[in-house]
C-alpha cells in the first residue's frame, strides 16, 4: 500500500497512529535523489534504500492487522534505535549481521549487568515483537556472550542504520520520533550534501498537526490555548516526546500516543 498524506479516514485510531509515523518517512525522490546517490557509494546507497523499505514493509504489516500486532510503531523503530545506538561501542557488522557483544555493552560488564541488559533488550522487548520480526526477515540469534541479529529479507539494512545515532549527535537532534533516524533522511549521511533553500526542513505548524492528529472532542480547546500563546507572544509549536510539560492525551485502544506542546517564551 502506499500511505497518503491526504487521508483524512481512518478505520480506527490505532490505524491513524501507524499512518502518521509512515507520512513522516521522505519520499524517495528526497532522500534517495539522484544527488545522493552521487554522493554515496553503491553499497551503502543499497543500504539505504532497503532500510526505507523495511520500515515501510513493517508499519504495511502492522497497519493491515494492527489489532493482531497490538504494537506502538514509535516504541518499535526506538527498540531499533536503541539497539543501534548499543551496537555502536559494543558491536559490529560481520557480512552484514550486526553483531552485539555483551561484554563491551556500556560501562557495567559485570555479570549482573550484562543479564539485564539481554534480558531487556533481547528477552522482554524482542520476544514481543516476534511476529512482526517473522513477517519482516528479522532473526535473532542469542548465545551467553552476544547476539547476532540478521535480516534476511533486507539484508543490508544495518549499513545505513548504524551511521545514524552519530548523524543525531552531531546535528543535536532530539532522540525521539522527529528526527533524521524516523524520516529516513539520507542526506545526513553525505557530508558534502548541501541543502538548497527549498530543502531547509521548516518544522509543521502545529495547527496542521493538530488537525492531522488529534480527535474533534480535543481540537476546539487545544487551538484556543494556541491562539491564546500566540496573542501572548509566545511561540507554540509540537512534539512527540522531551517537551515542556503541557500535555494533551489522545489515547487510542492498547496504544500510547502522546500529544505535546512545547512553548518558547
Amino acid at each position: 500500500m502506499i500511505f497518503d498524506k491526504n487521508q483524512t479516514e481512518f478505520p480506527s485510531q490505532n490505524h491513524k497512529a501507524v499512518w502518521q509515523c509512515a507520512v513522516q518517512i521522505l519520499p524517495k525522490e528526497i532522500s534517495l535523489s539522484e544527488k545522493v546517490k552521487g554522493l554515496m557509494d553503491a553499497d551503502l546507497f543499497e543500504s539505504c534504500r532497503q532500510m526505507r523499505e523495511f520500515m515501510l514493509d513493517t508499519l504495511q504489516n502492522i497497519y493491515e492487522d494492527v489489532y493482531y500486532y497490538d504494537i506502538n510503531p514509535q516504541s518499535y523503530f526506538r527498540f531499533w534505535f536503541d539497539l543501534i545506538d548499543i551496537a555502536r561501542g559494543s558491536g559490529k557488522i560481520i557480512d552484514d549481521c550486526l553483531v552485539i557483544s555483551f561484554a563491551k555493552w556500556g560501562n557495567n560488564n559485570t555479570k549482573a549487568g550484562k543479564k539485564k541488559w539481554k534480558a531487556y533488550f533481547l528477552d522482554k522487548i524482542g520476544k514481543s515483537y516476534d511476529d512482526i520480526f517473522s513477517i519482516t526477515g528479522i532473526h535473532i540469534l542469542k548465545n551467553e556472550d552476544s547476539a547476532e541479529i540478521i535480516s534476511s529479507k533486507y539484508p543490508k539494512i544495518f549499513h545505513a542504520m548504524i551511521k545514524f545515532p552519530d548523524i543525531l549527535r552531531k546535528n543535536k537532534e532530539s532522540i525521539s520520533s522527529n528526527n533524521s533516524f524516523y524520516f529516513c533522511d539520507f542526506r545526513k549521511l553525505c557530508p558534502e550534501y548541501e541543502y538548497n533553500k527549498s530543502e531547509k526542513s521548516k518544522k509543521q505548524d502545529i495547527e496542521d498537526s493538530i488537525n492531522a492528529m488529534l480527535d474533534e472532542k480535543l481540537k476546539p480547546t487545544i487551538l484556543d490555548f494556541i491562539f491564546y500563546l500566540r496573542e501572548n507572544k509566545m511561540k507554540p509549536s509540537w512534539t512527540i516526546i522531551n517537551a515542556w510539560k503541557g500535555l494533551y492525551y489522545n489515547v487510542p485502544h492498547n496504544l500510547d500516543t502522546l500529544f505535546k506542546i512545547e512553548v518558547d517564551c
